[in-house]
């Protein structure tokens, strides 16, 4: 359900997961898709939050209005809560009706305020934050980017593997590229193109969430500083110093240079 999800919406849902661990809870509810969307999307956070509030304060806030339980293993695989899933099929509609091809935090956003009656709803409101606010500043702010360097990176990549004699079912994913064998078994190598203000760390914490998946190449495209890394569960992240990215089984080779031109 998360292909149309771009790399930082993955996180969130990945941050909610541990989120709801935390509170011990049985499954991921909206008020846990609310902290990962905060700890994961910080400048969307300050857009909309007063400069008073911080994950730490939500959070406890949560805290007095749930039951206290004891921690949940992060291993265990939680469910969504029924009131999340409407949460996430809202913001489907939302990007749909911002007429946007991938799903984002800003969608989650709009998603949780719709589900009225849930518990991250009445907090944001609570801050002053309403539908109609957010889906005017989306509206405004608008979502093309086509020129920016990322995408047109992302253009590269994309036409490169399409090139490739093998055909492998290629997705973009915000500026993401996910690549498979076909389109009936999951992707094997998630490609991404960083955002200028992302984290390297942000970006290690959430690798797990593609290895869970079974993902099993992970590659990162840095724009500005023309660099590349890899990820990988037993050495975590590094950059890479080579002239040509591989797969196996299968075979699939990336050339460094000629995508960045």
């Amino acid at each position: 359900m998360f292909e149309r999800y771009t790399e930082k919406a993955r996180r969130v849902v990945f941050f909610a997961r541990y989120e709801a661990s935390e509170f011990g809870s049985s499954a991921i509810e909206t008020e846990h898709l609310l902290l990962g969307l905060l700890r994961e999307d910080k400048a969307l956070a300050n857009r909309f939050l007063p400069a008073s509030d911080s994950v730490q304060s939500i959070r406890d806030r949560i805290r007095a209005l749930t039951p206290l339980r004891e921690k949940i293993s992060t291993s265990v695989d939680l469910p969504l809560s029924h009131e999340s899933k409407r949460a996430l099929a809202y913001a489907a509609e939302e990007a749909e009706r911002l007429r946007h091809k991938f799903i984002g935090p800003e969608h989650l956003l709009l998603g949780l305020l719709r589900e009225e009656k849930c518990l991250a709803a009445d907090l944001l409101r609570e801050r002053g934050v309403s539908i109609e606010r957010v889906r005017e500043e989306l509206a405004a702010r608008g979502a093309d980017q086509s020129d920016s360097p990322g995408s047109r990176l992302q253009v590269k990549l994309l036409a490169y593997l399409e090139s490739l004699p093998n055909e492998f079912s290629v997705v973009a994913t915000g500026l993401g590229l996910t690549v498979g064998v076909d389109s009936l078994s999951g992707p094997f190598i998630y490609i991404e193109v960083l955002s200028p203000t992302l984290r390297l760390s942000d970006l290690q914490r959430g690798a797990d969430l593609h290895f869970g998946m079974g993902i099993r190449y992970l590659w990162l495209f840095d724009t500005a500083a023309r660099r590349v890394y890899v990820v990988t569960p037993e050495a975590g992240l590094q950059e890479f110093k080579g002239d040509v990215l591989r797969a196996e089984s299968p075979a699939l080779e990336l050339p460094v240079a000629e995508v960045f031109g």
